[in-house]
Order: C-alpha cells, then structure tokens, then sequence
C-alpha cells in the first residue's frame, strides 16, 4: 500500500471504531448513508468534523477523484433517509450528473464564493441556506473560494432502493454545467405561476431557503407569542413551492425553536426523524434515553419512538431536521400518538 493509501485505511478504521461511516467505504462491508439504526443515537461534532476535515486532505473528489461526494455519515439513517456531512474543499468542483434520489443541503459554513449548480443556475452557499435538489435535476457543487465549504446532505437514498437508482453523469470531454440562468430563475417560474412553453424533466424545482427569511420567521412568531407545537416548539416546514406540501415527495425538512426553559409534551409517530442542533443546546429524551445536544451534534429519533425535547437554558435553541413523513402517509404506514 503506498502512504496515501494507509493514510485512508487509518482514517476509515476510526470512522469504524465511532460508528461512523463514509460514501467511499460502501465496498468495504461499512454501513453507507441509508442504514438503519439500532437504536437512537448522538453524533457529536467533536467526533464528526476531525473526521471530516480528514477526509479532505485524503479522498480526492471530482472528476478526476475517487469519489463523486466526499460524505462523511454518523449513520443515523432509517431504511428510507439519512442525513451526513459534506465537505468540498478550496478550488474544488465535482462532476455534474443527475440522478433519482432527492439531495437537499443545509449550508452550515461556506466562503462567499461557494455555489451549488441546479439546472444551470448558481446557488449561494450562506450559513442556514436550505437548497433543494429534487429527483432528476442536473447539479454539481463548486467552492472558488479559499476555504471549505461544509453542508448537511439529507438523502433519501433508501426508498430508491425499492427501483433503481439511476445516476446520469456528464460526459468525460465536458463534465460541467454552464451556468446560463439568472440568480432566483427556479424561485420566479418553478413556483405556483409558471410560465407557459417552459417544459421541465423534473417533478419539483430546484429552490433555495435564505436562512435571514426563515430566521426571520421564527422571530416574528416567537414576537407575537405564538404558542407552538406542544410537541415541537415553533416549528416551521419548508414548503415546495408548486402546492406547498412537504419539501419533495419523500422528505419534510423543517426548524423548530424551543425557548429558553421550554419542554415540550412526549409523543410518538411511525417515521423517522433526523435531527441537527442549528444553535443552543438542550436533550431529547428517546424511549428513556437522554440524548444530551450541542451545537453542531447530530441525533435521531427512531420510527414509533416516544420522545420529547427539553431546553434546559435560558436561551432559545434551534433544531434542523429531515423526516420521512412524507414516504409513510403517501404510503398509507403513517400515525402518531401522544402519551
């Protein structure tokens, strides 16, 4: 083995040894992105960001890399979802292509320069941004800046698993999109209005959730003294634009903010629920278990677990999470009960 090659074999033996796994150990009897987990976990951003940051040094991305996305996973995924971290570092720019699976990011660190391409048109990477690849559209990622950048990547690479999942990639002599479209063109014509003559391959369009208006939102609720989820404090959906159902067909993403001191009622449903602490911190309690977050952790609430969450501070804490909701009740597999 040349001393890349033992460098690689050491970082994937610590992955083993936290219970993490990554996109390019799939081939190696790991648990990729999509598994199902035994039982509630806590990923801790102590454990997750060294292994991260390692993987950029060691796993060439891109065209010419050895991989198509450098993904780190806590293994938190049900049969259905998951939810990992990417990282593309300086300079870097991956192969466009498309493929069945939906991808939606959370932007949790980026350099001003940083773009996601969906359909020939630049997404802005800013820290909270919510970018939504739906199924079937064009994408690649490219920082041209002189930092990292980091995001959250939630997949719902499972349920294509009942069919195929089909990966379309650009071809060697021109592996990148060109971007042509103006800033906010799937925002203005993929919404409610549309224009006529426009036909589009995709069910959903691609779109992007400013984290300043969705930040914005939950303070002007938390202003009016609205009272919330019982179970879930102020908790906001983000809505497809086309009927303002879930964010795609087998996904919800949604932000809840728990205010200082707050618990919230225990409850159970038949989905599964992956969590990331956004800002604060706080514990949720799993089937007795307490999961004790911090900004940055990662944990899951697994199918028909009761739970409920608890903000011991006295300052608000924000939680981001992916659920599979949407696949359960589409399905006729969803209900919930409270305690």
């Amino acid at each position: 083995m040349t001393v890349a090659e033992d460098r690689l074999a050491d970082l994937n033996g610590w992955l083993r040894e936290r219970g993490m796994g990554a996109y390019w150990m799939r081939g190696e009897g790991a648990e990729g992105p999509g598994g199902p987990p035994a039982k509630p976990r806590l990923a801790k951003k102590a454990d997750i960001y060294p292994a991260l940051l390692r993987s950029g040094e060691l796993v060439p991305v891109g065209p010419q890399g050895m991989v198509e996305m450098r993904l780190v996973s806590a293994q938190l995924g049900s049969s259905t979802i998951s939810l990992g971290h990417q990282i593309l570092m300086p300079g870097e720019r991956t192969r466009a292509h498309r493929n069945v699976k939906n991808e939606i990011r959370f932007v949790l660190e980026a350099p001003p320069e940083a773009v996601f391409v969906v359909e020939g048109e630049a997404f802005p990477m800013e820290p909270g941004d919510l970018i939504v690849t739906p199924t079937w559209t064009t994408h690649d990622h490219w920082n041209r800046g002189d930092r990292p950048s980091v995001w959250l990547d939630a997949l719902d690479m499972g349920l294509t698993r009942f069919g195929v999942d089909i990966n379309e990639r650009y071809p060697e002599d021109d592996q990148h999109q060109v971007i042509d479209r103006p800033a906010d063109f799937a925002r203005r014509t993929g919404g409610l209005a549309q224009p006529t003559g426009i036909e589009h391959e995709y069910v959903l369009p691609p779109m992007r959730y400013p984290w300043s208006e969705t930040y914005a939102t939950l303070m002007a609720l938390q202003a009016s003294e609205t009272e919330g989820d019982p179970y879930d404090g102020i908790r906001l959906m983000y809505t497809n634009p086309v009927d303002s159902g879930p964010t795609v067909r087998t996904m919800s993403c949604e932000i809840q903010l728990l205010t200082g001191r707050q618990q919230t009622k225990t409850h159970r449903h038949s989905c599964t629920t992956l969590y990331y602490a956004h800002r604060g911190a706080g514990c949720t309690v799993v089937e007795g278990e307490r999961l004790e977050w911090a900004e940055g952790d990662l944990f899951s609430v697994p199918s028909w677990s009761w739970h409920c969450h608890e903000n011991g501070s006295a300052e608000d804490a924000i939680l981001y999470s992916v659920s599979d909701w949407p696949a359960m009740r589409a399905l006729g597999f969803y209900t919930e009960e409270a305690a």
